[in-house]
């Protein structure tokens, strides 16, 4: 296939921005909408904030679920617009519809209907998002040929991925202030909608496949993909790093308030750093990848937030640097290593769909992109449940703030354990 211009390759990422946009607004804001600190101003929504937990772990399930079926029937599908383009086109606006719908609680008060309310509107949100970003992801080892393509294009992608987070973080702290979690929903929302249609337009698909040969029944697509070594070490590592990164995530608001004493919209400035700093190393993983190969920069990048987690624990034992600059400063050097795990996992991803091709003699990106999310959807509901578990057991109030302060080094104990089976990753 041609090489792609920086058009095509600007194109195709943009869609990035609207995947992750939506996916950190949820993730950071979601469980404080409905369940609050003990110090906020906000009504508590649900009746514990362990309730929470269920919700988006229910949700989870449902999304890993259906990846495996999504990317399974992308996989074989044949229509005159190709593989992918069908589910973004017809998924996004009810994605995005979704999406809104979570910042709208039915009750203004604690009530288990605003859990049973949520809990259904998640499983809808994680459904439909990954009707539209299984084939979406699946694009990329498909327009994308060679290694340094891949990471070309990976290193764009992640560009519009960081943009992404710095809407959903950054921009949804500021809107919420400013108009509240609705209107933030509806205006994040319709910039997600647009993102999603980019790629659509610009990206031109393949659609040569024959259209009698529809690749392996699902039983034996599935088993297949665990029968692939190099993706069995890949995916255990990326189940435990996400559940690491999800911890981080969802604690900012937490951590903003209880641990700098700042109000929770200052969550957007500490997640200005982390996104500011990871971007500026974004040439520095692309370049290093190149030399030394990802799975080297993938081990670094492991390692060093492994030991940069648990500095989280350590801010506001020293009167020497204001409280909130400390946690400034602990969130940049997180940042640091955090751009490898923007730019490296879909690349790696592709050259595990080439080595599959070698060994079934079939393309199946859609279902290894599908797998993954099984595993790693997993691990985000399992995140949550730690999180909240965390919180109410040992505490997410100024006075008794243990549960935050626990979650850096919990994290980096989950991603030690994702270092050991990284490690045994066997693609140089």
């Amino acid at each position: 296939m041609a090489e792609l211009s920086w058009f095509q390759k600007i194109g195709y990422s943009v869609g990035a921005l609207g995947m992750s946009l939506v996916t950190y607004a949820t993730m950071q804001w979601v469980t404080y909408l409905y369940a609050p600190t003990r110090d906020s101003t906000l009504p508590m929504l649900v009746p514990a904030i362990a309730l929470m937990g269920v919700a988006m772990a229910v949700g989870r399930i449902v999304d890993a679920v259906a990846d495996p079926l999504v990317g399974f029937w992308s996989d074989r599908t044949r229509t005159r617009w190709g593989r992918r383009k069908p589910f973004i086109v017809f998924g996004s606006l009810p994605l995005a519809i979704s999406f809104m719908l979570i910042w709208s609680p039915l009750r203004s008060t604690s009530s288990m209907a605003n859990f049973f309310y949520i809990t259904l509107v998640l499983c809808a949100f994680f459904f439909l998002f990954t009707v539209v970003i299984c084939p979406y992801l699946a694009l990329l080892p498909e327009i994308a040929t060679s290694s340094e393509q891949r990471l070309s294009l990976s290193a764009c992608q992640a560009v519009f991925n960081l943009l992404g987070l710095a809407i959903g973080l950054i921009g949804s702290s500021y809107l919420i202030g400013a108009v509240g979690f609705f209107n933030m929903g509806l205006i994040l929302g319709i910039i997600s909608l647009i993102s999603f249609y980019i790629p659509v337009i610009v990206i031109k698909e393949r659609t040569e496949l024959n259209k009698d040969d529809l690749g392996l029944p699902f039983k034996s697509a599935f088993i297949e993909s665990f029968r692939n070594r190099p993706f069995v070490f890949y995916i255990i590592a990326m189940f435990f790093m996400f559940i690491a990164s999800n911890i981080l995530i969802a604690v900012v608001p937490y951590f903003t308030t209880i641990i700098l004493h700042e109000e929770a919209s200052s969550a957007g400035i500490l997640s200005g750093v982390l996104v500011l700093v990871a971007m500026i190393f974004f040439p520095v993983v692309t370049r290093l990848s190149n030399l030394w190969g990802k799975k080297k920069v993938m081990l670094i990048s492991i390692v060093m937030l492994t030991l940069f987690l648990p500095l989280m624990a350590t801010v506001g034992h020293t009167s020497l640097i204001p409280l909130f600059y400390q946690g400034v400063f602990c969130v940049g050097l997180i940042g640091i290593p955090l751009a490898a795990f923007f730019v490296l996992p879909y690349a790696i991803l592709a050259d595990i769909t080439d080595y599959d091709e070698q060994r079934t003699g079939y393309r199946r990106e859609a279902m290894y992109f599908g797998m993954q999310g099984l595993v790693v959807k997993g691990a985000l509901g399992l995140s949550s449940l730690v999180l909240t578990t965390m919180l109410e057991t040992f505490g997410y109030s100024t006075e008794h703030p243990l549960g935050v302060v626990l979650c850096g080094p919990v994290a980096a104990v989950f991603m030690f354990i994702s270092l050991l089976f990284f490690w045994k990753y066997p693609l140089e």
